[in-house]
């Protein structure tokens, strides 16, 4: 900037806004895709993030120059550059918050991981490198769109946690359901006296894809012990 005013409209200030409007359309991009598989940060939290990050370098990169050059004998010596290390760790906060622990799974690590990357891109457009701030939404959003291609080696592994109420008639009748399950790795066990009879609340993980008529043919094949189940979704 070759002046400071009270109102910025300067030479520059078309550019800015154009990086800024660039900043905006790459983070709903970005945001599109997490937004299409339902994931916690969509459209507008991608966007105002990768606008909000151009701005804080647009800021970082022309601090520099004297901030009261308008003023006598005023001079600026500070360190306008860390407000773009700054902007790293508060996307870090924001990240955090995002991702969750659930089942002895994590979630949100991809949708934590866009965050970042967006706001690095943002820095980029901010600090005037359109092309390669453009040609990273690209290569991100090509990339998200690969991995989940259903291939094999990009997917990861679905957990469903069965909840059944079972009447342990005998010893062997928990090991004969989960072996009709398909898994039996027990997360929850509980049991109690119900009309003199020993009734267990158990929850089993498994990876298999149980569908309701999955659930109703393990109900068929043990009428009597199955008392009810039910699918909780991860």
């Amino acid at each position: 900037m070759n002046s400071w005013a009270v109102v910025d409209w300067t030479t520059d200030v078309w550019h800015f806004i154009v990086r800024m409007l660039i900043a905006a359309v790459c983070g709903f991009v970005i945001g599109l895709e997490r937004k299409s598989r339902s994931k916690e940060a969509g459209i507008r939290t991608h966007a105002i993030v990768c606008l909000a990050a151009c701005l804080f370098m647009i800021l970082s990169k022309y601090l520099a120059q004297p901030l009261f050059s308008d003023m006598p004998n005023s001079t600026f010596t500070g360190d306008a550059t860390r407000i773009a290390s700054q902007v790293v760790t508060g996307i870090g906060f924001l990240g955090a918050g995002i991702i969750m622990y659930r089942r002895d799974v994590m979630h949100g690590l991809t949708t934590a991981a866009g965050v970042w990357a967006t706001a690095a891109i943002g820095m980029a457009l901010g600090a005037g490198f359109i092309v390669t701030g453009v040609s990273a939404t690209a290569i991100i959003v090509i990339l998200q769109l690969i991995f989940h291609l259903p291939v094999k080696a990009f997917t990861t592994r679905h957990i469903s946690v069965i909840r059944m109420l079972v009447w342990l008639e005998n010893d062997e009748i928990l090991d004969k359901i989960t072996d009709t399950l398909g898994s039996k790795k027990i997360t929850s066990y509980k049991v109690k006296q119900s009309d003199g009879k020993m009734v267990a609340s158990v929850e089993v993980s498994t990876t298999d894809e149980f569908s309701v008529a999955k659930l109703n043919e393990v109900i068929r094949a043990y009428p009597e012990h199955v008392m009810s189940i039910e699918r909780v979704d991860e």
